[in-house]
């Protein structure tokens, strides 16, 4: 019997390749607008801080990719940099990760150094509010985007059934992975209920991910996602 090979994906690639359009773009405006010294302005002038986001991005997934495949251990199957569907240009998932307890949407953010917190307001009189804090900015947006990747994968274990177990019992967990950042040294803050972590953080869940998903249909699933 033939095993189907599964195309795992390249961790960055959409970023990095993001990266090298703005840069090529960059390169060919500065050169036709001035011939003579073009390459002295590319070699002396920085890339736009916009411009160089994007590959540091694509870095900071590679390396998170490399870490969690590192030390989640064998029975995690991992999917990475998956466009959110057929035909759409609105995004992709960084990584997917598959356990026994169900289907880990994992985005990855590089914020080197950054200090990562909740903060909350309101109570007693008031609704209590929450809000992402990066280096005492208001990134609560980080929310929406790891949300939209979610109800993506639901999208796609919508048509997924192996041996009795079909895509609406699979369970979806989104976790925001912070690489290089500044996370509180004891307990896991969320906000709407998903985790905040690192990589190693993001590993040590996977590890500990539990459920009724047995090998073939782990396999099975990694399929129909890598497809989907």
């Amino acid at each position: 019997m033939m095993t189907t090979v599964v195309d795992v994906g390249d961790p960055g690639s959409s970023l990095q390749a993001e990266y090298e359009r703005r840069a090529a773009a960059r390169e060919s405006r500065v050169r036709t607008h001035y011939p003579r010294i073009g390459g002295f302005l590319l070699a002396v002038f920085n890339e736009p801080a916009t411009t160089t986001a994007f590959s540091k991005g694509a870095v900071g997934e590679r390396r998170v990719a490399a870490r969690l495949e590192e030390l989640s251990g064998p029975g995690v199957l991992f999917l990475h940099n998956r466009r959110l569907g057929p035909g759409r240009r609105d995004g992709d998932v960084d990584h997917m990760a598959l356990t026994s307890g169900g289907v880990y949407v994992i985005d990855a953010k590089r914020y080197k150094n950054a200090k990562v917190r909740i903060r909350r307001s309101g109570g007693l009189f008031s609704p209590v509010t929450e809000q992402l804090m990066v280096n005492g900015r208001d990134r609560s947006k980080l929310l929406d985007s790891v949300t939209r990747q979610a109800a993506a994968v639901r999208v796609a274990l919508s048509t997924f059934q192996d041996t009795g177990v079909t895509g609406a019992d699979i369970p979806v967990v989104s976790v925001l992975c912070f690489d290089g950042a500044d996370l509180p040294m004891f307990g896991t803050p969320r906000i709407g209920g998903v985790p905040l972590l690192g990589a190693k953080g993001t590993a040590k869940l996977l590890r500990a991910a539990t459920g009724s998903l047995d090998e073939g249909t782990l396999a099975a699933l990694h399929r129909h996602l890598a497809q989907a």
